[in-house]
């Protein structure tokens, strides 16, 4: 799996955990995301994955504060949900995108693709 699946899904589960939700897009944009190779994505979603990041970095940081920090603080409870399910739309994107060659190959092929997985637990 690709480097980009990984770190959508850990920002996933992260976005799943309790607390706040302007925490949690903090955590997840701070520890996985920002390592997103942008071009790596599909194309259909590049340009608002773009746009996260320009809006997780659009508040100048007060003292002792993060960017992102200072960026989530400042976004709307609403900006924060929007942007969170973005997260969650890539990281779908992605699953389904990992997900269609092991169904192209030929059933034998397939299914050893699938115990690789299994394996990788």
């Amino acid at each position: 799996m690709s480097n980009n699946f990984e770190r959508l899904k850990q920002a996933t589960l992260c976005l799943s955990q309790d607390g706040p939700l302007k925490d949690r897009l903090a955590e997840a944009w701070a520890a996985h995301l920002e390592a997103v190779e942008c071009e790596a994505l599909p194309e259909s979603l590049r340009g608002e994955f773009r746009s996260l990041g320009d809006a997780m970095h659009r508040v100048t940081p007060e003292v002792r504060e993060s960017a992102v920090r200072a960026s989530v603080r400042k976004m709307s409870v609403q900006e924060a949900r929007e942007h969170a399910a973005l997260v969650v739309r890539v990281f779908a994107a992605m699953a389904r995108a990992e997900a269609v060659p092991a169904a192209l190959l030929p059933r034998g092929r397939a299914s050893a693709v699938r115990q690789l997985y299994a394996a990788e637990g």
